[in-house]
Parts: C-alpha cells; sequence; structure tokens
C-alpha cells in the first residue's frame, strides 16, 4: 500500500476510535447499512442488556436497493431476532 494512503487510512481509522466506554442506556440505535454484523453487534449489546429497547433505522439505500427487497431495518430485524431466539433456544 502506498505510503500517503496508508497514512490516511491511519488517520481516519484513529479519528473512529472514540475511546468511549459503554454504558448502560435507554436504547440502543443502529443506523443501518449493507454491513450485517452491524446488526449482529446491536442484537449483541441488546442481549447483554446494556439497554431494554433496540431500534434499526433504515430504509433501502444507494447501496442496499440494489442488494435486497426489503428495508435494511427490516433486514437487520430479522437478523436481531435469529440472534435472540439462539440465545433463548427457540
Amino acid at each position: 500500500m502506498h505510503a500517503r494512503i496508508r497514512s490516511l487510512a491511519h488517520t481516519l481509522w484513529r479519528y473512529h476510535l472514540l475511546g468511549h466506554d459503554l454504558v448502560r442506556a435507554d436504547a440502543i440505535m443502529v443506523l443501518c447499512s449493507h454491513d450485517t454484523a452491524v446488526a449482529e453487534r446491536g442484537a449483541e449489546l441488546w442481549l447483554d442488556g446494556w439497554a431494554p429497547l433496540l431500534i434499526y433505522s433504515g430504509g433501502l439505500g444507494a447501496i442496499t436497493r440494489h442488494l435486497w427487497s426489503e428495508p435494511e431495518a427490516d433486514r437487520f430485524a430479522e437478523i436481531q431476532r435469529r440472534w435472540a431466539c439462539r440465545a433463548s433456544g427457540c
């Protein structure tokens, strides 16, 4: 990788590392995307009891309208349901 690209990528990475500690909250809000790992992380936090409410927000965006027929939030909610089912043994 070109040194300049690596340097810029490292700057961007450091920017996103906010260093926040997790704290209990009233809700977890997940901004949806094409990356379903985000849905899994939201489900994991919810199942671990970080908040009693989990909210997924997202329609069909520039990328996902070409990938899926349902809104991002619906797809993410289905992932959460599967995680919850696995956790409860249903």
